[in-house]
């Protein structure tokens, strides 16, 4: 939390490893808390993709 404090118009946030829709709704909530998206230059989400091997199906996607 404290690095939240010392961010900067020119910082980028990476949020990463969506694993459930869950998890995007709290990065979802937490950036709108915090007013990230007008802070900073950037916010960006990364989901989980499925793993090629089978050990992990992802994050499905689904229309807006």
């Amino acid at each position: 939390m404290r690095n939240l404090e010392a961010l900067a118009a020119n910082d980028e946030v990476k949020v990463r490893a969506f694993h459930t829709r869950r998890d995007y709704e709290f990065a979802r909530d937490f950036t709108a808390q915090h007013g990230l998206a007008g802070r900073v230059k950037q916010v960006l989400f990364s989901p989980v993709f499925e793993d090629p091997q089978g050990k992990c199906r992802g994050l499905e996607p689904s229309p807006c």
